[in-house]
């Protein structure tokens, strides 16, 4: 009977003492992995973000919509962000005028002038030559359709 009495208490005090340390780890468990998330989101994100397979979206079109992407565009609207670091002017356009070893020749068009550049590699900064038009109010802009967009 002692023998019964003894087992009866051991486990009974195995019991009181599990109750009262299980839900304790399984505080510092969930302590632990909110820890782990928080370090893990506060890194720097340039570790985690995947390269570039193409620029940015150019957001607003001449008619005020999203247009359809284009890799010049696109490059044409980074090109006025390293001009522009404000970011006060509107991308509008951007062209080649004259492509070549001699004769590089660039255009970009914004909200409030028109660039023209040269460019000799595409990853050397660019280099003005001319800049006209000064906030300009209408530029009619003539595309392939022939259609007439003022901004």
């Amino acid at each position: 009977m002692t023998n019964t009495f003894q087992g009866f208490m051991s486990g009974l005090a195995k019991g009181v003492v599990g109750t009262l340390t299980k839900p304790a780890i399984g505080f510092l468990d969930l302590a632990n992995s909110t820890s782990l998330a928080v370090r893990d989101t506060s890194k720097n994100p340039a570790q985690k973000m995947p390269p570039r397979t193409r620029k940015p979206r150019l957001v607003i079109g001449l008619n005020g919509m999203i247009p359809r992407y284009s890799s010049g565009q696109a490059y044409g609207q980074e090109l006025l962000l390293s001009f522009n670091h404000s970011g006060t002017e509107i991308f509008r356009g951007y062209d080649i005028l004259r492509d070549g070893i001699d004769e590089n020749l660039k255009v970009l068009i914004s909200s409030e002038q028109v660039r023209v550049f040269s460019q000799c590699e595409p990853t050397s900064s660019p280099v003005p030559v001319l800049t006209v038009y000064y906030r300009f109010v209408i530029c009619p802009i003539y595309g392939l359709c022939r259609c007439e967009y003022s901004f």
